[in-house]
């Protein structure tokens, strides 16, 4: 099995096992919870910001008992601002008959959310990652030198709702990961810097594209790595709608091949290829 081979047996393997995952009750869960909490407009999001910086989840008094949880006593509730909805009657241009319509107006008013710190209770749904053991340290600097010769910084910090972010050049990763998870996590955002940023040379990608690109290019690094678990189907469960990762192979196998190259040395340098050859 050549190299090019190798990686769209590995995708068409992370693509079922992605399926498998979706298709699984606490799954439906998640996505269950995930559907309540709505991604505010920016103008709620300075509210909120403005009254409790440290949000990271907010909802309504009964979103929270809907899940089993309850806004402790004394809490302050974080004000903004809603669309008022309302129904009228129409006229159904095929039927002829009146039907009920509902109709955002055009004015709002104040309801208060709470952010999940206010609120205890049961836990939310969640998918179960995989711990994944600190075996590649060594590996972490020959990634950070190969960013540094893309022009690209890194730095490890604390990071407040996600693990790593690409910002175009510049790259943040959560700093109380060990180095393997570190080396995931990189990967997946050189991916980014090296896919996405360029939206003349690739327009019109979806955010589902980029995120399954992303993470099938670090499942595949990881495989090559001899990086035995991730959670790569799990993430990609979250972001997999209709898209199908063969459509991206040909990006995915040469940027695999890319970032691997950082990890060879005198010793290893054969090491990429042998683990592709002895699939």
């Amino acid at each position: 099995m050549n190299a090019r081979e190798k990686t769209g047996y590995l995708l068409s393997r992370l693509s079922e096992g992605v399926k498998a995952i979706q298709s699984t009750e606490q799954f439906k869960a998640v996505l269950d919870c995930m559907a309540s909490f709505h991604a505010y407009s920016w103008r709620n999001s300075i509210l909120i910001h403005l009254q409790y910086p440290q949000a990271s989840k907010v909802a309504g008094y009964r979103t929270w008992e809907k899940f089993g949880r309850h806004v402790k006593r004394g809490e302050k509730g974080i004000s903004i601002l809603a669309p008022s909805v309302y129904k009228k009657q129409e006229i159904d241009p095929i039927t002829n008959e009146e039907v009920e319509v509902e109709t955002t107006a055009s004015y709002f008013f104040p309801v208060c959310v709470f952010d999940i710190s206010q609120t205890e209770g049961n836990e939310l749904p969640k998918i179960g990652l995989k711990a994944i053991e600190n075996t590649h340290a060594e590996t972490l600097e020959k990634m950070l030198g190969f960013a540094d010769r893309c022009g690209i910084s890194v730095e490890f910090v604390e990071l407040a709702n996600c693990e790593g972010i690409s910002t175009g050049g510049k790259i943040k990763i959560q700093k109380d990961k060990n180095a393997t998870e570190k080396v995931l996590i990189l990967v997946h955002e050189l991916a980014h810097e090296l896919l996405h940023w360029d939206a003349e040379k690739r327009p019109k990608l979806t955010r589902e594209q980029k995120e399954m690109e992303a993470e099938a290019t670090a499942y595949v690094v990881a495989n090559a790595l001899g990086i035995s678990e991730t959670n790569s189907t799990e993430y990609l469960a979250l972001y997999y709608k209709s898209y199908s990762l063969e459509k991206s192979l040909e990006v995915i196998h040469e940027t695999s091949r890319k970032i691997l190259s950082a990890t060879r040395d005198n010793a290893t340098a054969d090491k990429e290829e042998d683990i592709e050859r002895s699939a």
